[in-house]
């Protein structure tokens, strides 16, 4: 599965909590990058062991034992946002992105569905991926019915209790306007909570968008389209737009795709961001979809950061996006 490079967040950077001095951990990864000669990327499959390069604070190479691809099935919950301030095109945007990846979605993944702030629509994953379908085609006429009472966070609590007990490659797609209007969760709440169930968190952004976070970083790309975090020192940070949507999803070890339809000097419109928005999506799914599983012996250190690489000989075959998850991993 091959997608043109996209405008993504790209987490490049782990921190390992309570490692036992030369203990093997299992730590699920997803290595993005491109074919050289190729104007496409997604996941490398059929990395080996060989193929990359751990390091640790200070440059200190930590040995990896063995890498795993796993593709097996997976869950996906979509929370969809149709918050009034949003155009009626971005509103359809969002059901018809969704109705696209599950058209497309391999055979024995399953999904279901939550709105927030709009149109009520929910579908348990035990209703069936045609019961998701069929409410991803009502939404795609924008109707305006009952209001879900549900803010975009609230949906999200309510996806990760949909989920229950957890499950490899658990994940969330959140398209939404902002990060407003919650009763019950809030960021930190919902950051404890993906972090307990090791779920991912995806995100389109609807709204305005602020890319700034703790360490000071903004978002770039690179030349081929794909988002890097650049370090910003010396320099003052802007805050403008949700604070919350980039880090609560880089903190997960998902991507977000920024599709900002509160701009008023662009046009928003179905026809002319369709497309686009069905790559990303696909793009999100198969990062979703695929991943591997990578025993790594973690140092004698309570905390040790650490970053995943293509080793010089993979590097000779692929131009490396690295994103790695979950940034948080407790080994015991």
């Amino acid at each position: 599965m091959r997608f043109r490079p996209l405008f993504l967040s790209v987490l490049s950077s782990l921190m390992i909590v309570g490692a036992v001095a030369e203990h093997a951990c299992q730590v699920p990864v997803d290595i993005v990058g491109i074919e050289k000669g190729k104007d496409s990327g997604g996941i490398i499959r059929g990395l080996k062991a060989e193929d990359l390069a751990a390091t640790v604070s200070k440059g200190h190479n930590v040995p990896i034992h063995a890498l795993t691809y796993d593709a097996t099935a997976r869950r996906i919950v979509f929370v969809i946002d149709n918050a009034r301030a949003l155009p009626s095109d971005a509103r359809k945007l969002e059901a018809q992105t969704a109705a696209y990846i599950v058209e497309h979605a391999r055979p024995m993944d399953s999904f279901a569905l939550i709105t927030a702030r709009g149109t009520l629509r929910e579908v348990k994953f035990e209703q069936g991926r045609d019961a998701v379908k069929e409410a991803l085609r009502d939404l795609s006429g924008d109707p305006k019915e009952k209001t879900s009472s549900l803010g975009p966070l609230d949906a999200v609590e309510q996806g990760i209790e949909w989920l229950g007990v957890p499950k490899d490659g658990d994940s969330i797609l959140l398209m939404a306007m902002d990060l407003d209007g919650n009763h019950k969760a809030n960021r930190k709440k919902i950051a404890q909570e993906l972090e307990e169930h090791q779920i991912r968190l995806f995100g389109i952004a609807f709204g305005f968008v602020n890319l700034a976070n703790s360490v000071k970083s903004r978002l770039t790309t690179t030349h081929l389209g794909m988002g890097i975090a650049e370090p910003l020192v010396g320099q003052q940070l802007i805050n403008t737009g949700d604070e919350n949507f980039y880090p609560l999803v880089a903190d997960s070890g998902g991507f977000l795709s920024i599709q900002n339809a509160m701009d008023e000097r662009r046009t928003f419109t179905v026809a002319e961001r369709l497309p686009m928005l069905q790559q990303t999506g696909m793009q999100l799914y198969q990062i979703m979809a695929e991943f591997y599983h990578m025993t790594v012996s973690l140092p004698d250190a309570h905390t040790a950061y650490w970053e995943i690489e293509l080793s010089d000989s993979a590097k000779q075959h692929w131009t490396p996006v690295s994103s790695i998850y979950p940034q948080v991993v407790n080994c015991k």
